[in-house]
């Protein structure tokens, strides 16, 4: 896999760093995720690691978009979307989850209309590095249809609680440089604000758009409160 298809335009310095230092780890992981043909049977993701029995309603939160404005749950409602938490010095599991969801949005766009793709928001929960401006730049090298939020600590805390994630910042080593520990799993929050499911990454991109057909079918609006009937086999790709 070719980084450079991936991002539109040069690699940005600290993330192109991080997969200089990951590349023998990554080149393993991107082979057998994109360049290995697999039976739909065999295929490892795009299944939900966990469907949620009583789906999280969010309550309204208050953060900002990678442009600076307001991002909070009208951000959300009406939509369907896949958030992942990160921050843009990761070396290895942000990148490697975003360029993964390069390939799946690519894949979905070719098979459904641009209304029926999630919105794909990376959360920094890095705020002392990640600017607004950092964070757009950052994931439109993507795609330039993913979107960014962040926030204060505060504002970051309560909304990863909310969606049942978590993070913790590493001992400063000095001069800005610390570690960050967070949820690598994608959180899909339904149209109503709500989070539905939770995904491991990677996906698989050849069965990306039946899995998240399969979970707007399972979705009922207002209505749905309990998702343990779903038949999981649907998630699988078998019979």
């Amino acid at each position: 896999m070719n980084w450079r298809r991936i991002f539109k335009g040069p690699i940005p310095a600290p993330l192109g760093l991080g997969l200089l230092g990951a590349a023998p780890i990554l080149g393993i992981m991107l082979h057998y995720l994109f360049l290995t043909e697999k039976p739909a049977n065999q295929m490892l993701s795009n299944i939900p690691e966990e469907l949620i029995d009583k789906p999280r309603t969010l309550q309204p939160f208050n953060l900002l978009d990678g442009r600076g404005e307001p991002f909070d749950l009208t951000s959300l409602k009406g939509n369907w979307s896949y958030l992942i938490l990160g921050f843009t010095h990761c070396p290895d599991v942000c990148p490697f989850v975003l360029g993964n969801l390069a390939v799946v949005y690519q894949k979905m766009a070719k098979e459904l209309s641009r209304d029926m793709i999630p919105q794909v928001i990376f959360l920094s929960v890095d705020p002392g590095r990640d600017t607004p401006e950092t964070l757009r730049n950052y994931v439109q090298h993507f795609n330039p249809a993913f979107k960014a939020a962040t926030g204060n600590k505060r504002a970051i805390d309560k909304f990863v609680d909310q969606i049942g994630g978590h993070y913790k910042l590493g001992a400063n080593r000095g001069e800005g440089e610390y570690d960050v520990v967070h949820s690598a799993e994608i959180f899909v929050i339904d149209p109503s604000g709500r989070v539905f499911a939770k995904l491991k990454p990677p996906l698989e991109p050849a069965l990306a758009k039946s899995a998240f057909l399969s979970l707007k079918a399972a979705y009922e609006p207002h209505s749905v409160s309990s998702v343990s009937d779903l038949d999981k086999r649907e998630f699988k790709g078998t019979s």
